[in-house]
Formats: C-alpha cells, structure tokens, sequence
C-alpha cells in the first residue's frame, strides 16, 4: 500500500513540473504515467533501505525551494567494558564526543556520477573527506542513487581503523602492539532522517555508521584497567547515565557532544 501511494505522488510531481514546460494534454499524461512508474526503483530503495517513507517527499520540497542537500558520511566507534563507555575530547571543541570521523571517498569519479561536489564550507575540512553538496537542486534526486552505492561499500572507506588508530593509537592511549589489529563489528547502520540544517542553511542527510570494537579477554583486562582513571587528559569513560545526562553522573561532570548517546 505504501508503494502505491508514494508511486502516486511520484506521479503527480513529474505531472506538475511536465505541465509547467508544455500545453500537450497527451505528452504530458503519458510522460507523467511512465515517469511514475519509472519511480519503482526509488520507492523500493526507500522502503528498503531510508526507514523513512517521506524521504522522497522531502527531497522533492528541498529541490522546490531551491535548496543543494548536503550529505555527510562519518562512522562512531563503540568501545565498552563494565559498562563504561570510551569518550575522547573534540578536536574543534572542548567536549567529550564518541571516537570516529569522517568517511573517505577512494574514488573520486563518483562525484560526477552522482552530481555531487566536495564541501568546503568548513575551514580545515580535510581533502576526501565525505561531506558533499549536490551541484544544483535538480541533481538532488541523485540522492537515491548515491544511497545505493554508499551501501555497496565500494570506492570509500569502510572499516574504521583509520580513526581509530589515530585517536587512540598515535595518542597512546592504548598500546599498539595489543590493538594493531582490532575487530570491528557493525553495530547499528546510521541512515538518518533528511531534516533543515540551520548551520548550513539547507537540508542535510547524515550517515553515522556505529561500529563495536570486539575485545579479547587480553584487550578487555587492558580497557578495564584505564577505567581506574574515568577522566584523563582527552579521554573520558562514561556511563550510559552520564552520557544521557551531557557528562554528569555521580562520579563526574564533564561537557559532551551530542553524537555520545548514538552509542547506547
């Protein structure tokens, strides 16, 4: 039933903007029909995959207004023991956030396939990072498309050793020799809803993918015995309680980031 609604609507959106270009009753009726059912594609991505019926409808809005959605890609790493969770200070800010980044696209030739640009809209955004902008509101129904590929896993970074290593090897948090190696389980895929970014001024679509690092009983007797120390220098172990609250429980009271309770 779903379907056939959103097939529906599909319809009535190509009849719309078709009736804006021509005065041809029988063009525009037949364009209209076989541009609905050339949606079925897209239907069965959103049912599938978005979690999130409305999507489209949001997409056909934001390119109504005039808006280029913008996407960014990023991976959150679980790392618990004892019911602590492993925070790390904020690069840009001073508040304790979840370990991750940003995802890196390998192949670049799937921004001209997809109608997408890099965003530099941040100062300091690393080359290759996935924060993209579509180039115009039209190609925002590559949305759809793009969605596809990103869940083939090909042409971008994947396992969230990167981060990982960088965060809490190349610091020395934990010792590489015990974590050169680590295992990372998906623990829950991070399709959000499309919603209006005020810091942007425009609507934006973020993936947070959250990824469990598996511990041997080794590795576990190490994150255990960090926990001796909750809060020290850019790492922080906190409890499902201090994360729901922004960084207070009994024991501590630090400021945190929002992307914290994504892990629970």
């Amino acid at each position: 039933m779903r379907a056939f609604v959103l097939r529906m609507f599909v319809s009535a959106i190509c009849l719309y903007f078709i009736l804006q270009s021509t005065n041809d009753t029988v063009f525009y009726t037949i364009s209209a029909v076989v541009l609905g059912v050339a949606g079925g594609p897209i239907i069965d991505f959103l049912l599938k995959h978005a979690g999130e019926p409305f999507l489209l409808f949001k997409v056909v809005w934001a390119t109504i207004k005039g808006d280029r959605i913008r996407i960014s890609c990023g991976y959150l790493i679980r790392i618990e023991a004892n019911g602590y969770y492993l925070s790390v200070r904020g690069s840009h800010f001073n508040k304790y956030i979840a370990p991750g980044g940003v995802y890196k696209l390998y192949d670049l030739n799937i921004l001209s396939k997809f109608g997408l640009t890099l965003d530099k809209e941040l100062k300091g955004t690393p080359d290759g990072d996935m924060r993209l902008r579509f180039q115009g509101p039209l190609f925002n129904f590559f949305l759809f498309p793009f969605l596809a590929w990103f869940y083939t896993k090909k042409g971008r970074e994947v396992p969230p050793w990167r981060e990982f290593s960088e965060e809490l090897l190349e610091t020395n948090y934990l010792p590489t020799e015990k974590f050169s190696k680590p295992n990372f389980e998906l623990y829950k895929p991070g399709l959000r809803s499309l919603s209006y970014s005020k810091k942007h001024s425009t609507y934006e679509l973020l993936i947070h993918d959250v990824f469990v690092l598996k511990c041997n009983l080794e590795q576990k007797e190490i994150l255990s015995s960090l926990q001796n120390t909750r809060v020290a220098d850019n790492f922080c172990w906190q409890t499902a309680t201090s994360i729901k609250l922004r960084g207070r429980d009994s024991d501590i009271d630090v400021s945190n980031g929002t992307n914290l309770e994504k892990l629970l």
